[in-house]
């Protein structure tokens, strides 16, 4: 089973797709990216979902009106190239991580382990059915505690599918989204409908995950670099590396800017990621507002020595009393007022947040290996 798992993300990753017009151009400081590949003997145009933006100057923070923390101040600020995401990560994306966390962790508590170049790695060729009878014992810190248990069932806890490098003593990551984030819907049986299924059911394969957090964003944008080295590492492309990562909210807006095509409405329900397939990007304004790595205080200080005047708070809620600590987030989503669908405008989170309105898209570059 897990072999044809690896073998699925490695062929989703790596081998050759549609190849996308806009990479006949893409510059990318030694070449084409193209000449890469050819170079290289990689498969042709592996990023069928992904765009180029090129380098180059944007303007930023310019939009119609303002609130307490976002005043029109527009600023030109310069951007290198990179690659983005056309939709925001779906479910079924993150499920994918999910399911190799889930895989690594059993193989680690069922020692399904093998010794490679000298090193214990999970032996991916070895199949199991974690939840099998026969395994339960061997597993038990990996389900539901007894008090905890409905009709004495042994489940999952999903609050130990814990992403981490255990080779490197590293801190594990709870990555499982908040499913419960629907409970404010003032119609209960949709909040109990959406809580259950939204994230699990494949009906919603292809909606924008949410419920997740800056970190565990974060964490499946370097789960994704992982499996995207290993596979240029299997092609044998040991010169460059991939750098997967959320984009700053200068990034952001440059990529939102080239999209001249936007969609008339923006609907008050949650829709698939290619929703509005008529665009350059995918949901960039709309659907669910999507994270950056900009903070609060990296957006509001002095730019290219141009004064940026911070704005006032009035806002008497604990969580808003500094934005300097808070997260910029882009695009506005279903559940905002329409101001927020102004790409120049920012709304700010704690990095904790867990929203069935925000989620993301990553951005990647090619590194020349040192």
């Amino acid at each position: 089973m897990k072999s044809a798992f690896q073998l699925t993300i490695a062929l989703s990753l790596l081998l050759a797709c549609t190849k996308p017009p806009i990479f006949k151009t893409a510059r990318i400081g030694y070449g084409t990216f193209k000449d890469f590949l050819n170079t290289h003997h990689v498969e042709k145009e592996p990023f069928r979902n992904l765009r180029f933006i090129p380098a180059g100057s944007v303007t930023v923070n310019k939009f119609d009106g303002k609130d307490s923390f976002n005043i029109s101040n527009p600023l030109t600020v310069s951007v290198d190239s990179f690659w983005v995401g056309t939709h925001e990560v779906s479910n079924k994306e993150y499920r994918r991580f999910i399911r190799y966390t889930i895989d690594s962790i059993g193989s680690h508590l069922l020692m399904y382990l093998r010794v490679i170049n000298g090193q214990t790695r999970v032996d991916w060729k070895r199949p199991f059915d974690l939840l099998n009878q026969k395994n339960l014992g061997k597993i038990d810190v990996f389900l539901l505690p007894p008090e905890e248990r409905i009709d004495n069932r042994k489940d999952l806890d999903v609050r130990k599918i814990q992403y981490g490098n255990y080779y490197k003593n590293e801190t594990p990551i709870s990555i499982y989204p908040d499913t419960l984030i629907w409970n404010f819907l003032p119609n209960s049986q949709k909040a109990k409908m959406m809580s259950k299924l939204y994230f699990s059911n494949p009906a919603y394969d292809n909606y924008p995950v949410v419920g997740v957090s800056l970190l565990q964003a974060k964490t499946y944008c370097r789960w994704l670099e992982e499996m995207w080295n290993n596979g240029l590492r299997s092609a044998g492309v040991t010169s460059h590396t991939f750098q997967v990562r959320l984009p700053n909210a200068f990034e952001w807006e440059s990529a939102a800017a080239l999209n001249k095509s936007l969609p008339d409405e923006i609907e008050d329900s949650i829709k698939p990621v290619d929703a509005y397939d008529k665009s350059f990007l995918k949901n960039m304004i709309g659907n669910v507002a999507e994270w950056t790595t900009t903070t609060g205080v990296e957006w509001t200080k002095p730019i290219q020595g141009v004064e940026w005047t911070k704005p006032i708070q009035i806002d008497n809620s604990e969580n808003w009393k500094n934005v300097d600590s808070l997260i910029v987030v882009k695009g506005g989503s279903w559940n905002t007022k329409a101001f927020y669908l102004q790409p120049g405008t920012n709304q700010f989170y704690p990095a904790n947040t867990q929203k069935s309105d925000i989620g993301f898209r990553y951005i990647v570059k090619l590194k020349t290996k040192e």
